[in-house]
């Protein structure tokens, strides 16, 4: 569940959170057991293991979807160019025309290294989304997306070169709940693919000009032969402009725990 916390006890355990070295160099996970986390007070190195070796991911009522076993991709400036006139910068795209959504979603696939027959084709408030087999192997599946618009904009980020702007809310009720769902979307397309990502507890605040994302979360870094992983608990604070839209992310490590040993 969400954390049930005020900001002011964030802080103090923010504050309290300095870094450590490895703690706990062999781990042994407790069953696939999720944690039970009701605030961030509860982030010990116990949990977080318990978190990072468990098939728990996200919070109850968190953003996520049912892929359905295909794998989201954004369309952007890169991937509809031939491979020839690409340059290293990758620019979302969006609009609120299916047919140009499409030409992209084509564009890409033909130029990938081989083409994806479009299967079906679905659109929600927040993108366009064309489902893309590859005829050769039916479990290649691509769920090839353009952003709506009217609901997100993405042209200024590049995912190559990252930067503290990660977008512009379009939507026009900025509010607790509006950007709760912008945030988990966001995070759900970034990193629900990537392992050892798990959503540990999360808040939101309206802070007068400013509507404030907290999520506390893990990235791991496994380790090879006779290492151990290196697990980051961290800190993401995502600020959405109510005036203007502008998403802003920064990131901070808490702490480093050792985990499983190799």
């Amino acid at each position: 569940m969400n954390c049930k916390i005020m900001l002011a006890g964030c802080l103090l355990f923010a504050a309290g959170c300095t870094s450590r070295d490895e703690i706990n160099p062999i781990y042994v996970p407790p069953n696939n057991q999720p944690p039970i986390i009701q605030d961030s007070t509860q982030l010990t190195d116990e949990i977080v293991l318990q978190a990072v070796y468990s098939n728990y991911k996200y919070p109850a009522g968190f953003y996520q979807e049912d892929l359905q076993g295909g794998s989201t991709y954004y369309e952007n400036t890169l991937s509809i160019l031939p491979i020839n006139d690409r340059v290293p910068h990758a620019y979302e795209l969006s609009t609120d025309s299916r047919d140009q959504a499409f030409a992209w979603s084509e564009s890409t696939s033909v130029n990938s290294s081989y083409y994806r027959e479009l299967v079906s084709e679905r659109q929600t408030e927040k993108y366009f989304e064309f489902r893309r087999v590859w005829g050769e192997d039916p479990n290649d599946i691509v769920l090839s997306r353009v952003h709506k618009a009217s609901y997100l904009d993405r042209s200024m980020y590049d995912r190559f070169n990252g930067g503290d702007t990660i977008g512009i809310f379009k939507k026009s009720e900025i509010n607790t709940a509006t950007v709760k769902e912008l945030i988990e979307y966001l995070w759900f397309i970034g990193s629900h693919e990537t392992g050892g990502s798990k959503v540990l507890c999360s808040y939101v605040i309206d802070d007068g000009s400013f509507v404030k994302y907290i999520l506390f979360y893990t990235s791991v870094s496994y380790g090879d032969w006779n290492m151990s992983d290196r697990i980051n608990l961290m800190r993401g604070s995502y600020l959405v402009e109510k005036s203007s839209g502008v998403i802003t992310k920064s990131d901070n490590i808490l702490r480093t725990i050792s985990g499983m040993s190799h």
